[in-house]
């Protein structure tokens, strides 16, 4: 696989580094993140340039919610009723081995 940084553009107003990966086997990836520490993905184009026609795969990405409003209450677990909590502490070994040798 080879790599490069094109250079930037931008993409919805925000600038990018512009990334290719090109692959042996015959798959080009295009991607566009912003320049900045998060590098959140913006733009994605995989293109296959052995296969007749040249298809190509476009995505972009927008509307990120890097912060959403989540309270603690969403990670609590409220377990269904008649449900048994099992121990999940492992078993100490006895110090006897069972069986002949």
């Amino acid at each position: 696989m080879a790599a490069w940084q094109v250079g930037t553009a931008e993409v919805d107003g925000i600038e990018c580094r512009h990334l290719f990966f090109s692959q042996k086997s015959g798959i080009d990836l295009e991607l566009w993140v912003e320049k900045n520490t998060a590098a959140t993905p913006h733009r994605l184009i995989v293109t296959y340039p052995l296969l007749q026609g040249q298809p190509r795969f476009i995505a972009e990405f927008t509307s990120w919610k890097t912060q959403p409003p989540l309270s603690d209450s969403e990670f609590t677990f409220d377990p269904p009723a008649g449900v048994k909590e099992v121990d999940s502490t492992p078993a100490v070994a006895s110090g006897k081995e069972g069986g002949k040798r």
